[in-house]
């Protein structure tokens, strides 16, 4: 049963949704006895029958209800309503640092203040034995009076009995806030791995960016493991030589090197700006320092040469591998003998190829990124299992979720021979892999006919059918098949829509990458729409899937159609799956009509949601764009 705002739950009147997330949605209630407002979160339906969700959310509410301390989120209750498990929670209004950063960067007494109080909080927990393991501006919440709370310990672990609220075979945190340990994979994790991710907020909000970009997940969390930090006084000369030492320790790659609790570190920093004499931050430090470290990175890439000496591991030319794709690894189903030559094993996941779901079109060079990747397997960052000889496929671990609870791997098929692949299909025609391997072979060959039959044959025999659309749209893309990627994109969502923890994952991928691909798609052309509608593997109209209706209506926009993409928008039933996407859309149309108020209007509601990261950089955009 899903909860609806008005309902009445034991003592609650639901009065208000006001978020959702991969596991559980949260409402604003009313406790009229006790005359108060609760936050509550309630675990979605489709995960009841999963003990290890019901397992995590009942360890939430054990884990925060016994924290008592000033800047942590407070849990009042926990109780069961209709078969679904909820937790009652401090009703805080306000707004995450995030949201705050994002209209201006913080003074340097409002820096001393969060941190100070995040710090304090941390201590307090690692004291009792809880680590919070997601540290990040999302998670810190400033109340109306700019007092800061650490929410959402549904990451937490308690590091005295060693078990996780999450598998053990999924890898927590975010890429940006990550330490490398965490990246690694160690189960051994302490208090210092929170110290690190408040040591990256610290970085953010006194030189103005996060230390470590780029654009893959991978990337990124390559180099908090192997990076050296990029020099703090160097992306803002405001810094003082011994507040850059501050940072520089709570940042260290070796956690024993790095302050033992989060006070010291805090205690560390009051010291180190008074010895300094700093009084203020320059505001406009967050330009200077993503001007600053863009030019680091595009140096960098200027200067890395293709070592001499080193057989490339693949034979045949493959084209490069497309970008953004945020998960997580699956529990291990069915793994056969064609999965098993070269499996980087979920248990151990350390370090992950964070091989995108097609977005933006920048793209990595493959030859690189495996002798990268061979370069972590000799570290042994990363286990590599050889099995028999058949149909080998990279299994990548893409162990970064946007929920961690859940994820797909993808599978890097290299090209083989025709006549190869063709036996592999006679003898083993009910593997969904062998298609893909047929596919990706055919696509090379130029037969983009053929290719997409295959992704066709391939989807009736399939297990998990979403999986294998994630599989397929990444082969189409790699292969230069735009059109059949486009639709396969749309029709994963469709097929993930009616699950919300996965769609909550794909929504992201799929919708940043339709946003930036969608120039080609026309569905007022009859010829394309038919040719469109041939490749859908599900039961959905391309007319009425409101997926197909964001990349028609994208598509117009970039073309200057203000009617025609007007015509589009006004013609989606329910955008609701979609909201902030169609919400960008319509701002658009609005700066193409010309009316930048209107569009500035729009813009701001969506700062203030809970779009995807990408939505609100490209609103943050269009807003700077506006301004200027």
């Amino acid at each position: 049963m899903v909860w609806q705002e008005g309902e009445q739950v034991g003592p609650y009147l639901l009065e208000k949704h006001i978020g959702q997330g991969g596991m559980a949605t949260v409402f604003k209630a009313y406790h009229e006895q006790l005359n108060r407002h609760v936050a509550i979160k309630v675990m979605h339906q489709n995960f009841l029958d999963d003990a290890t969700f019901v397992a995590r959310f009942t360890r939430e509410a054990q884990i925060v209800a016994k924290l008592e301390h000033p800047n942590i989120v407070p849990v009042y209750d926990f109780d069961e309503h209709d078969g679904l498990p909820f937790l009652v929670m401090k009703y805080i209004q306000g707004r995450t640092l995030k949201h705050k950063l994002i209209k201006k960067p913080l003074t340097l007494d409002e820096v001393l203040y969060v941190i100070g109080a995040i710090g304090s909080a941390l201590t307090y927990s690692h004291k009792n034995g809880v680590l919070h393991r997601d540290i990040k501006p999302s998670n810190i919440v400033l109340d109306m009076d700019d007092v800061p709370y650490l929410t959402d310990f549904g990451l937490a672990r308690v590091a005295s009995s060693g078990e996780s609220t999450m598998s053990a075979d999924m890898l927590l945190g975010t890429p940006h806030y990550i330490s490398p340990e965490q990246a690694r994979g160690d189960k051994d994790l302490d208090g210092r791995t929170d110290i690190y991710s408040l040591g990256v907020v610290l970085y953010e909000l006194l030189v103005g960016h996060v230390p470590y970009t780029g654009d893959t997940p991978y990337s990124i969390i390559h180099d908090h493991i192997y990076t050296p930090l990029p020099e703090p006084t160097k992306v803002n000369p405001e810094i003082p030589l011994a507040v850059e030492e501050v940072l520089y320790k709570a940042l260290e790659k070796d956690r024993d090197d790095r302050y033992a609790t989060a006070n010291d570190l805090v205690e560390d920093l009051r010291s180190a700006i008074d010895e300094a004499h700093l009084t203020e931050l320059d505001p406009s430090r967050v330009t200077r320092a993503m001007a600053s470290l863009a030019t680091a990175r595009a140096e960098a890439v200027h200067d890395v040469r293709t070592p001499t000496g080193i057989a490339s591991p693949i034979q045949q030319p493959t084209t490069s591998i497309p970008t953004t794709f945020r998960t997580a690894m699956l529990k291990k189903k069915s793994l056969r003998w064609y999965q098993g030559e070269r499996i980087w094993p979920v248990s151990g996941c350390a370090v992950f190829l964070a091989i995108s779901f097609l977005a933006c079109g920048i793209l990595l060079n493959m030859s690189t990124n495996l002798l990268e990747l061979q370069s972590l397997a000799n570290k042994g960052a990363i286990e590599v299992d050889t099995g028999p000889d058949g149909i080998s496929v990279e299994l990548l671990p893409l162990g970064i979720g946007v929920n961690n609870s859940l994820g797909y791997s993808i599978y890097e098929v290299p090209v083989r021979p025709l006549s190869l692949v063709r036996g592999f299909e006679a003898d083993e025609p009910e593997h969904s892999v062998v298609y893909l391997s047929l596919a990706v072979s055919l696509w090379a060959n130029g037969d983009n006919e053929a290719a997409r039959q295959a992704i066709q044959d391939g989807y009736v025999v399939a297990e998990d059918k979403t999986h294998y659309l994630v599989n397929a749209t990444f082969a189409a893309d790699q292969n230069g098949d735009e059109a059949a990627a486009m639709v396969y994109v749309i029709t994963t969502l469709e097929s993930a829509r009616a699950d919300a923890e996965l769609f909550s994952v794909l929504r992201p991928i799929g919708g940043q990458y339709i946003y930036n691909n969608a120039n080609g798609i026309d569905l007022s052309d009859e010829e394309q729409q038919a040719e469109l509608a041939r490749l859908v593997m599900t039961d959905f109209s391309l007319t009425e899937s409101p997926f197909a209706l964001f990349a028609a209506a994208r598509s117009q926009i970039v073309n200057d159609n203000e009617r025609s993409a007007s015509v589009i928008l006004s013609s989606v039933e329910d955008s609701s799956l979609f909201q902030e996407e169609f919400d960008l859309l319509n701002a658009e149309l609005e700066i193409l009509r010309d009316n930048p108020t209107d569009a500035s209007t729009a813009l701001n509601a969506i700062l203030d949601s809970d779009a995807p990261d990408w939505v609100i950089e490209r609103t943050q955009e269009l807003l700077t764009q506006i301004e200027s």
